[in-house]
């Protein structure tokens, strides 16, 4: 075989065997959609970037409303030239609504300034801070060119790649309600691109055994990832009502969540739980910042053992009602008390 066919052949004769040590030979992701731009010389500056970031998504959009279809899922792809070679770079996006042309210029923007300043700074250190002009700096902290043993190299974009490798047929808006869904996308999206595509998310239910193990944070626009099934028992699973208000990490409020919280007997004295599980004593009331509330009813308090070998894992929780229309979720770790949750 070898002989005959050479080496190819004889991979593809132990592919066609099922021999045990061949590899996937996984279908790569491509379609017919996808839009290449050749740069004549590398790009460097952020301004012509963003402009064949704009010229490829206005012809892949065109391309797909010719078809009568919408992306989800685009590849950016891009070959960057370098002081050590052209190095190919992609990245995959994945929305759950429509990838519009606005919103891929931004992602391609965003990736491409992100990956020429990463080459930027590794040939900085590489040729030292001395082989750079601080004029020769554009916008985007990208110089124009890079001087390696005397020689410009220059460092940029040679060519950039929109490839669509999941689509699906457009539809029709609803009458009712579908021009505030678009502001609100459209003003999340500004956000984005102000913050960062990972600071703006929407909280989605998982599975998991307690209230705050059940909330996964998802950037919006974006799929959520392989997450435990909500729909499965969990074995000491926290039981319902589940608190409708997480704990909030930051803020000013005296009744914010992080504010000192403390759980008290008929004699303002501090309550614990006990090595064995239980209240030191019959609460009475709970302090909560300048807020203080009488406890009408209480539950548990219930231990959570996981991982009980690492340091500061152990603490118990305690249901609450109050005076007030809410109950609180507390959480005690050692000897003190937070507000892990609240009832509406």
């Amino acid at each position: 075989m070898p002989s005959r066919f050479g080496a190819e052949g004889l991979w593809w004769w132990s592919i066609a065997r099922g021999a045990p040590s061949r590899r996937l030979a996984p279908q790569e992701n491509s379609s017919d959609l996808a839009v290449t731009h050749h740069c004549d010389s590398p790009a460097s500056r952020s301004d012509t970037v963003a402009f064949i970031g704009r010229r490829l998504a206005a012809d892949l959009h065109d391309q797909l409303s010719d078809r009568g279809q919408i992306c989800l899922r685009v590849v950016i792809r891009a070959l960057i030239r370098t002081p050590d070679g052209d190095q190919e770079l992609e990245r995959v996006w994945r929305c759950t609504d429509q990838l519009t042309e606005h919103a891929i210029v931004q992602r391609v923007r965003w990736h491409l300034e992100g990956w020429l300043h990463r080459f930027v700074s590794h040939a900085a250190a590489t040729v030292g801070e001395s082989e750079y002009e601080s004029d020769a700096l554009n916008n985007a902290g990208v110089p124009d060119s890079v001087e390696v043993d005397a020689t410009p190299v220059g460092v940029g974009v040679c060519e950039l790649t929109l490839d669509p490798i999941e689509t699906k047929n457009s539809s029709m808006r609803g009458l009712w309600g579908a021009k505030e869904d678009h502001a609100a996308h459209a003003a999340l999206a500004r956000v984005q691109t102000m913050l960062g595509p990972d600071r703006i998310c929407t909280p989605v239910l998982k599975g998991g055994r307690g209230p705050e193990d059940r909330i996964a944070l998802v950037p919006v626009g974006e799929s959520a990832p392989n997450l435990p099934s909500s729909t499965y028992a969990w074995p000491g699973q926290f039981p319902a009502p589940i608190p409708v208000t997480k704990r909030v990490e930051r803020g000013p409020s005296a009744a914010h969540p992080v504010s000192g919280v403390s759980l008290l007997d008929e004699d303002g004295r501090d309550i614990i739980v006990t090595g064995r599980s239980l209240l030191s004593a019959q609460p009475a009331c709970v302090t909560w910042g300048t807020k203080r509330y009488d406890i009408t009813g209480w539950s548990g308090p219930w231990p959570v053992d996981e991982q009980w070998w690492a340091q500061g894992r152990r603490f118990a929780r305690l249901q609450v009602t109050t005076n007030q229309p809410s109950g609180l979720l507390l959480i005690c770790r050692g000897k003190k008390w937070r507000i892990e949750g609240v009832y509406r």
